[in-house]
């Protein structure tokens, strides 16, 4: 069969997304195109994750992107970013004639997958199934105001008349609220893994070795895009209430006001190697060692309602993590036993919090609930749950490694 994978982002974790379910199709008797945009082809973030492609698979590279002011990321969104997506998709499927299609980053299509101007009667022409997942989303945000309530209601029924066998998300929360758009949406959304792979695991002293960074002290770390969301500028803060022997390291490509902000205001942080910035697109194995590397994992994003790879990163490596105590985040880290929440906003509670999380975490392990949380989110998981429509069209069983998210929920309630 032939299978169509969609992306045309290149920034954060979407060509990561795609290698990953690359490597789980090349298990399946398929021919598979992979469609971007031109623009991701030139970035750093392609050579990283895909610039290894099988022989075998093909790539169709699509004009009409452009890029955004800070010619960061692609323009998805808007009117101009959304057009040249659905057109994008459209011209993908008519190169390839695919008999199923994946969309990895689906936010902008989900929305708009159902208007009458093609997209549908050329997968119907094909014969083929499309799949999508969908990461965070305006429906999540509890607001009050009538216009609010009315266009999540729009959102609802845009998605569920989109031409989708079935749409992810990888916050359950998110899930159930779908869920309560009808029984379409409760037949066609599912949970899918926030995905994880650590090769097996390194000590602190050959990570940071590998990185390249002082090997004494203890560390707080921050993986990923380096952005202001992520509360970097109260972490620099609360580092200068820390011990002397504490360090912050942003491991990551910083946004322009975030890079600004670090040479402009903490110079002098720098210099002294308290804080240091690994400013640049991580390779995957220094970004496992990002992570490794540290004492604790910091992800205290003020207003980050959805879910966070970081998390579950910090949790397969045995790492603690200090979260924000709002959305997904909190959720998980109380609810999985995975470190300490904070409320960034509030004077001295991440400080507080840093100071307990680097005091007892040469004691943290995994418990049961957080070792099966870590089984469903793992890589193996993400490809199996993305492909298992697939292996049904196929004819084949589905995946050994396909882990399914009540077997989780039931045993963390039985162990309650």
């Amino acid at each position: 069969m032939r299978v169509l994978i969609y992306e045309p982002q290149f920034l954060g974790h979407n060509l990561g997304h795609v290698a990953l379910l690359l490597n789980e199709l090349a298990k399946l008797p398929c021919e598979v195109t992979v469609a971007t945009s031109r623009q991701a082809i030139e970035s750093p973030e392609f050579a990283v994750q895909l610039g290894h492609l099988d022989s075998q698979i093909q790539l169709a590279v699509l004009d009409g992107f452009r890029l955004d002011k800070h010619h960061r990321r692609v323009r998805t969104g808007g009117m101009l970013g959304s057009t040249a997506t659905y057109r994008g998709l459209c011209q993908a499927i008519d190169r390839t004639r695919p008999g199923h299609v994946f969309v990895p980053y689906g936010n902008t299509l989900a929305r708009i997958a159902c208007l009458p101007v093609g997209l549908s009667r050329r997968l119907r022409r094909c014969g083929a199934e499309a799949e999508t997942l969908l990461i965070g989303g305006r429906f999540m945000l509890r607001e009050s105001q009538w216009f609010s309530h009315l266009r999540q209601r729009i959102s609802y029924k845009m998605l569920a008349r989109g031409p989708w066998t079935n749409v992810f998300h990888l916050d359950l929360a998110a899930v159930e609220l779908l869920h309560a758009g009808g029984d379409t949406l409760r037949r066609m959304v599912k949970l899918m893994p926030e995905p994880v792979h650590l090769p097996g695991t390194q000590t602190k002293l050959a990570a940071r070795q590998l990185l390249r960074i002082p090997t004494d002290g203890r560390y707080v770390a921050v993986t990923g895009l380096i952005e202001e969301r992520k509360g970097i500028g109260r972490l620099i803060e609360a580092l200068h209430e820390l011990p002397g022997d504490c360090r912050l390291l942003l491991a990551g490509k910083c946004d322009p006001p975030t890079r600004a902000l670090l040479h402009e205001q903490h110079g002098e942080l720098l210099r002294t190697g308290r804080l240091i910035a690994l400013d640049r697109y991580l390779a995957q194995e220094e970004f496992d060692a990002a992570i490794f590397a540290a004492d604790v994992i910091a992800a205290v994003y003020p207003a980050h309602l959805h879910s966070s790879s970081i998390v579950v990163a910090a949790a397969a490596a045995g790492r603690p993590v200090i979260g924000a105590a709002v959305g997904w985040i909190g959720r998980t880290i109380e609810g999985f036993d995975l470190g300490g929440t904070c409320s960034p906003r509030e004077p001295g509670s991440l400080t507080r919090a840093l100071l307990h999380g680097l005091q007892v975490s040469h004691q943290f392990h995994l418990s049961p609930r957080g070792q099966r949380f870590v089984a469903f989110n793992s890589a193996a998981n993400f490809g199996a749950t993305w492909t298992a429509r697939l292996r049904q069209r196929l004819g084949l069983p589905p995946s050994p490694d396909l882990v399914d998210w009540n077997w989780v929920r039931s045993k963390s309630i039985a162990a309650a």
